[in-house]
Parts: C-alpha cells; structure tokens; sequence
C-alpha cells in the first residue's frame, strides 16, 4: 500500500512538472515570420516546452489576464500605456512607416499635417505641387507624386493612414506598389514622387525625410533607431514583450533571447525595427538582475 501511494504522489509530481514547464506565447500575428521559427529553435535548443499561438494583440492580452498564456507579444499604438498592476512590458521592435524621395529633391523635412495634405484627399492644407511646400528651383513647378509601398503583413498603409490622414481617404492620384522590388528606379526616379515605405529601401538615388508632429515647437525627426525608440519619429507602431510579474522566472529565458542579437536580425530582415543596440543591452542586464 506504502509502495502504491509513492508510485501515485510520484506519477503525481512529474505530471506538475512537466505542466508547469509549458510555456504558451501569444501575440500579433504580424510578428509570425519574424519570431516563430527563431523561437522554436531556441525552445528545442533550450529544451523548453513552449507553444506559441500568435491571432492578435487584443486576445493576446485577455489570454494573459486569464492565466491561459504567459508571454504575450503585444502591438500597442501610441499614447496608449500599460498601466496594469502586476504586469510589466518591455519595447522590443517597431513597424516604421518611412517617408522616401528622390536625392534630387532639396526638401529635409515635412510635419504629419503637410503629409495629411500630400495624400490625403480631405486634408486642411491641400499640397500639390512642390512649391507649395518652399521647394524653389526648377521642382517648384512640378506636381507632387504620392505614393504607398506595401508588403505582405505590414500595417504600414494604416498606420500612416490614422496618424498623417486621421483615417482619411487618399487622394485619387495616389499609387499603390506593391512589389517595389520588380522596378525601383521606375518608381521613385522621378524627382516629383514622395514614397511611403514599410522599410527604407536602398540606393544612392533615394532620402527619407524627418518628419515632425506639427504641434507647437515640434523638431522634425528622421527615422534613426534612437529616434523611434524615444518616440520622437512620430510614425512608428511599438510591439512590447507583456507579462505577469509573477511569471517572469518561468519565462526569463525567452525574454533574454526576444532581445538577443538573434531576434534582433530576424526582426530586422522582417521588415521590423528593432531595439538599439545599447537599449536592447541594458535590457537584458536589467532582466538578469531580476527586474
């Protein structure tokens, strides 16, 4: 009878183990090419249990808040803040929408509302020409050309949308590309064209532009590393790593390989913008000491 009841309290125990040791991450399916794969190796590597279902940022959370995840991979627009007791988000990549034009063109910078004027059909200000906006010379003239670049799971598009147009429509003139790869010099040779870009695409005949907020005293602000992690590019969607406080040891691994030099390349070659490097550094020292 002692012999049975062991062998039960035994079967018992490891079953615990084996259960508390599963790890479920959830999250913005726009992340699913650039973290599942690497993830899963990690967890093979590291021997971890981990299943990774990645629908939404919205479900994510309530499955987080219900104890049925412990990770959660979170899109958060800005001005909207976790301020959850309990909880703890750590930054970790941005979608950026970059503002691209021909070297050519002597223009530097450009404010939200002066974009809401370029593409937007329903703007204050309406922009059609280079002039308009203090470019002088022989480009004064010319007819200003937008343009949107999409790729498969960016949300690009949209978020330039909510934030340049206040989810107005654009203008009727406005080309959508969606393989820019096919011919770039053909889309953005013209001196005349302004791009919207998920990504900064290369090439010498090509700048992005600094954008600023339009406020009061606002300094425009090209799209650096720096300047989208401190939030002072203004066209840029943050992802967050969101957790339980008291989850953190079950799943501290997998917060030091989200911000490893790994993910930071999958990000990157995924359309993603990921931490500094000096950032996503203290971050993991910051975890090592138990934050």
């Amino acid at each position: 009878m002692k012999s049975t009841l062991l062998s039960l309290l035994a079967v018992t125990t490891a079953a615990l183990t084996i259960h508390a040791e599963e790890i479920e991450v959830v999250g913005s399916d726009l992340l699913s090419d650039a973290v599942v794969q690497p993830l899963q190796d990690f967890a093979e590597t590291n021997k971890l249990d981990v299943n990774i279902d990645l629908y939404g940022s919205i479900p994510a959370m309530s499955q987080l808040h219900n104890d049925d995840a412990q990770l959660a991979f979170v899109a958060r627009p800005d001005g909207e803040k976790f301020e959850m007791s309990g909880y703890k988000a750590i930054p970790f990549a941005y979608q950026v929408a970059f503002i691209v034009v021909n070297s050519n063109n002597p223009l530097t910078e450009l404010s939200l509302p002066q974009l809401g004027g370029i593409f937007g059909s329903g703007a204050e200000q309406y922009y059609g020409r280079w002039g308009e906006l203090g470019v002088a010379g022989n480009l004064a003239a010319r007819s200003i050309q937008p343009i949107v670049v999409e790729v498969p799971g960016s949300v690009t598009r949209e978020m330039f949308k909510s934030m340049a147009l206040k989810d107005g429509n654009f203008k009727s003139n406005m080309v959508t590309v969606e393989d820019f790869s096919k011919d770039p010099n053909a889309i953005l040779s013209d001196s005349g064209a302004i791009g919207v870009f998920p990504f900064m695409p290369k090439g010498n005949n090509l700048k992005a532009i600094s954008v600023s907020t339009g406020e009061k005293d606002s300094f425009a602000y090209g799209p650096s590393r720096d300047n989208v992690y401190y939030d002072s590019y203004p066209l840029r969607l943050p992802f967050y790593l969101v957790y339980k406080t008291e989850n953190f040891e079950e799943i501290s691994k997998i917060l030091r390989f989200m911000l490893s030099e790994e993910m930071s390349k999958s990000l990157e070659s995924n359309g993603f913008m990921p931490l500094p490097e000096n950032v996503r550094k203290r971050a993991i020292l910051e975890l090592d000491i138990g934050s």
